[in-house]
């Protein structure tokens, strides 16, 4: 008798190809957080999980957003002050005929989670008076920062006069003229 017929197809050479997407800003923060990243896929692929993803020091986690459009999503955490670019590479994928996958697009952040440090100084002796006034402050930031202004500062027994710029979006200094006899203590919030 006639044995059951096989068909195999011999014409997919075909590389999948894969398209990043997102968006999140090009300056990530660390009040910004973590970024979404969606990736689809060409055609179905075997075996795709979150080390697949380069985003160097980045912490990856990987979902399927839709299975049957081949779709998926990331989240990625910065972990460092640097450049952060995601991609993923060639050939570190199949198709189901075993064809590796093309390198994706690349989606690049300029990364900065380290909030900026502030310190106060002042060349106002520590007693001063109606001579010697008003108390000045000297306000250094560890980068540059934007949007200081008085709102900022919080004076116990004082008001902020003014507010002068000594290096731009960095050091400024205060003017605070104090209210009564006694201490007088300046903090900046954060």
């Amino acid at each position: 008798t006639q044995s059951n017929e096989l068909i195999g197809e011999f014409n997919d050479d075909v590389k999948p190809t894969v398209t990043l997407s997102s968006n999140a800003p090009a300056r990530i923060n660390a009040a910004y957080g973590s970024i979404t990243v969606e990736i689809k896929f060409s055609e179905h692929i075997n075996g795709f999980d979150a080390g697949d993803i380069s985003a160097g020091s980045a912490k990856v986690e990987l979902a399927v957003l839709n299975e049957n459009e081949n779709a998926y999503i990331a989240t990625i955490t910065p972990t460092k002050d640097e450049k952060m670019s995601v991609v993923i590479p060639a050939g570190v994928l199949t198709d189901d005929a075993g064809n590796e996958n093309t390198e994706s697009n690349i989606l690049t952040y300029e990364c900065d989670i380290t909030a900026p440090k502030v310190e106060l100084t002042s060349s106002t002796p520590e007693y001063f008076n109606e001579a010697r006034n008003p108390f000045a402050v000297t306000v250094t930031f560890s980068e540059p920062v934007e949007g200081f202004t008085k709102d900022l500062v919080v004076v116990e027994n004082g008001s902020v006069a003014n507010v002068e710029t000594l290096v731009e979006d960095k050091v400024f200094e205060l003017s605070i003229t104090p209210i009564e006899d006694g201490e007088v203590r300046v903090v900046v919030l954060d």
